[in-house]
């Protein structure tokens, strides 16, 4: 910016977090859920150091990335806040939320610049569901004023079911895994479809461990993920995606959470009519 004297766009929602960066990816502590893993992480003997050490290199780099942010806005760069469906010549502006709140997507004819929202190879993590600072609701528009739009694998899903109204035949532009293991990954929009299957796959097997035994967040994770995915921080990475799936299923009323941080099967699979609704019915 400085060196450019560039105007830096990005959606509202991303200047109005600046301050506030661990409260767009962090835990609530108020959820019985995230509270889970809250208890995991502060076991030294259960996580290990090397996990320790890693979470807390982290947590110094948000921090690092958060003052610089705010550094760069002090000094009075140009600034536009980007709206849902705002254009600009060619370039279309769509809002994605579910990786992160302020999560754009850029039309461009027959490109779409995807950031993290559609990424070829992996599926981005879903943000868990939080509450915002109180310090900016009074700051925070009326169409963005419900957490719930925001944060979350529902909110995921559903912003993958919006891009999927264009045509699918635009390329997915992503912000990484474009070339990977020495190939390129080029994909059109029909990769949104793949990635919610893949969560609807992961929530049937989350419903059918539950059944079977399987009774809290961690115990869920071990039973479905290999042991040499849940080595230092994988095993972090794995429970927390593990819990934006069970806040999804204990929203739509699929499971139950209780108050000690079990988790019981409702013996329902309302999750496939859900996904099914935001697709407008194409069969997941």
């Amino acid at each position: 910016l400085a060196a450019s004297k560039a105007e830096l766009w990005a959606h509202e929602l991303y200047f109005l977090f600046m301050p506030y960066e661990r409260s767009r990816t962090g835990l609530n502590t108020e959820s019985i859920l995230h509270n889970s893993i809250l208890s995991i992480r502060n076991n030294a003997g259960y996580s290990g150091a090397q996990a320790t050490n890693e979470h807390s290199r982290w947590i110094e780099r948000y921090q690092t990335y958060a003052t610089t942010r705010l550094q760069a806005i002090k000094q009075n760069f140009k600034t536009h806040s980007i709206v849902h469906d705002e254009k600009f010549g060619d370039l279309r502006f769509l809002h994605t939320p579910g990786h992160a709140i302020d999560e754009i997507c850029i039309d461009l004819k027959g490109v779409l610049f995807t950031g993290d929202h559609i990424i070829p190879q992996i599926t981005p993590h879903p943000t868990l569901i939080r509450t915002y600072p109180p310090e900016i609701m009074g700051d925070i528009p009326e169409k963005h004023r419900q957490p719930s739009e925001h944060y979350g694998l529902h909110c995921y899903i559903k912003s993958l079911a919006t891009v999927l109204q264009m045509d699918r035949r635009k390329t997915v532009m992503p912000a990484h895994r474009l070339f990977n293991d020495n190939k390129c990954n080029i994909r059109n929009l029909m990769r949104a479809k793949d990635i919610i299957n893949h969560h609807a796959r992961r929530l049937s097997r989350i419903v059918s461990s539950v059944i079977e035994g399987a009774n809290t967040p961690a115990k869920i994770t071990m039973s479905l993920f290999p042991p040499r995915k849940l080595t230092g921080s994988g095993f972090f990475a794995a429970l927390s995606e593990m819990v934006s799936h069970l806040e999804m299923l204990e929203n739509i009323g699929d499971i139950k959470v209780l108050h000690d941080g079990s988790i019981t099967s409702n013996g329902t699979r309302s999750f496939v009519d859900e996904i099914n609704n935001m697709l407008q019915n194409q069969i997941v």
